[in-house]
C-alpha cells in the first residue's frame, strides 16, 4: 500500500495542488470565524510538518464550523501526510457534499482508493475529475495518475489469468465485464476525452499472464 501511494505522491506532487488555495484562504477567512485560533494553530502545524497536531486542531474547528471547506481541505491534507486512506476518503465524501465542482478532490479521493487497492473507484474517480476539469496542468496530473492505475491493473489482471481459470474463461469471453466483476476499471473503457500514452491492451494482458 505504501509503496503505491509513494509513487503517486512522487508523480504528482499531491496534495500540494489543493495546499496552494488552503494557505490563501486561511488567513482571510480566519479573522471572522469564531474559533480563528484553531485554524491558525493547524496552519502553523502543517507549516512545521506536524500533522497529526494540525488534524487534531483542524478536527476541533470543523466540530464547531462543520461545513468550513479551507478547514476540510487543510484535515484531509494532514490525512494524506499521515497516511491515513480511509480518512482521507471520508474527508473527501464531506468536501464533494459541499463543492461538488471541485476536481481535485475526486482526484485525492482517487489516489486514496487507489492506494487501498479499490481499482475500480479509483477510476471512476480520476475518469471524472478528467472530464470535469478544463484546466490544461491539472488534466496532465490526472493522466498521469491514470496511466499509473492502467499499468498497475495490467499486472494484477495479468496475474490473476495465470492464477485463475474461471476468470481466465470470462476474460476471454468479455474482458471489459470480466474485469468490472472483480473490481478493476481501465481508463480505455471509458470516455473521458483524455489524451495519454498508449496503454496496455487485452492482447498484451493476456500474453503477460502467460510468461507468469
Amino acid at each position: 500500500m505504501k509503496t503505491v501511494l509513494a509513487r503517486a505522491s512522487q508523480q504528482l506532487d499531491f496534495p500540494e495542488i489543493l495546499a496552494g488555495r488552503g494557505r490563501r484562504l486561511v488567513p482571510s477567512l480566519a479573522e471572522n470565524d469564531q474559533h480563528a485560533d484553531l485554524l491558525m494553530q493547524a496552519a502553523g502545524a502543517m507549516a512545521d510538518r506536524r500533522w497529526k497536531q494540525a488534524a487534531r486542531a483542524c478536527r476541533t474547528f470543523i466540530r464547531k464550523n462543520p461545513r468550513h471547506l479551507p478547514a476540510l481541505e487543510m484535515l484531509v491534507q494532514c490525512q494524506w501526510h499521515l497516511a491515513d486512506l480511509e480518512a482521507v476518503i471520508r474527508t473527501a465524501k464531506r468536501l464533494l457534499r459541499l463543492n461538488s465542482y471541485e476536481p481535485g478532490y475526486l482526484l485525492l479521493r482517487g489516489m486514496a482508493y487507489q492506494a487501498l487497492g479499490c481499482c475500480g473507484s479509483a477510476g471512476q474517480d480520476f475518469q471524472r475529475a478528467m472530464s470535469e476539469s478544463k484546466n490544461p496542468v491539472f488534466r496532465q496530473r490526472v493522466s498521469a495518475a491514470i496511466e499509473i492505475l492502467d499499468e498497475w491493473q495490467a499486472e494484477l489482471v495479468a496475474q490473476l489469468l495465470a492464477l485463475d481459470d474461471a476468470f481466465d474463461i470470462a476474460f476471454s469471453l468479455d474482458p471489459v465485464t470480466a474485469c468490472r466483476q472483480r473490481g478493476f476499471e481501465f481508463s480505455w473503457t471509458g470516455n473521458d476525452g483524455g489524451s495519454r500514452s498508449p496503454q496496455p491492451t487485452w492482447e498484451s494482458i493476456q500474453g503477460a499472464s502467460k510468461a507468469n
